[in-house]
């Protein structure tokens, strides 16, 4: 019974490894939390705020 038990905490500790090793995000293009990731998906957030309709120039048209 007592080996039973250590061998289900053996497979516990491996699964948890694996699943610590599986949610690892890289940083880069597919990284939602990254600037570059960002870009990529085409989202905003606080690595890439958007621009505020208050500092965007608009140009003059001449007429």
């Amino acid at each position: 019974m007592d080996g039973q038990i250590k061998l289900v905490e053996f497979y516990q500790k491996i699964i948890y490894l694996c699943f610590l090793k599986l949610k690892k995000t890289k940083m880069g293009k597919g990284d939602k939390k990254s600037k570059k990731g960002k870009i990529t998906i085409g989202s905003h957030g606080n690595s890439r705020p958007k621009a505020s309709k208050k500092n965007q120039v608009t140009p003059e048209v001449k007429a």
